[in-house]
């Protein structure tokens, strides 16, 4: 079964060229850009907020971005998608609903009844052990 899905995964990743496509975003915000994917790499230059840009490659929680003669890493957070691969996205879920049963979507819920104060007043839970 586990031949058969990677199989199956193998040939959408070669037959599928939109899941390799470039996508197009927006800036939120002034960003600065970056050489490396680190905070501590060294700054290109600051690009303002609502600059389009094309998303070439991700990174954990960076975005390697090109905008006119701009080229460098932006935090993922700074970028809004205004075009997307759909298709990348569904096969990630679809990915994830094989591995493990899941989509990895979640949803939570808050609690009723209990007020900041009491939440910061509460003694830690005990540890067994």
């Amino acid at each position: 079964m586990r031949i058969l899905l990677g199989i199956v995964f193998t040939s959408l990743f070669l037959i599928s060229p939109p899941i390799l496509a470039a996508d197009t975003g927006s800036l939120l915000r002034a960003s600065a850009v970056y050489e490396k994917p680190f905070n501590d790499a060294k700054i290109l230059t600051q690009l303002p907020g609502k600059t389009t840009v094309t998303i070439t490659q991700r990174k954990r929680s960076w975005a390697q971005i090109q905008s006119g003669p701009n080229k460098g890493w932006v935090k993922v957070f700074n970028i809004i998608s205004i075009t997307g691969s759909k298709s990348s996205a569904d096969l990630a879920t679809l990915g994830n609903v094989l591995k493990s049963g899941s989509s990895g979507q979640s949803s939570s819920t808050g609690v009723k009844g209990i007020s900041e104060e009491s939440l910061k007043k509460a003694p830690p839970f005990p540890r067994g052990g």
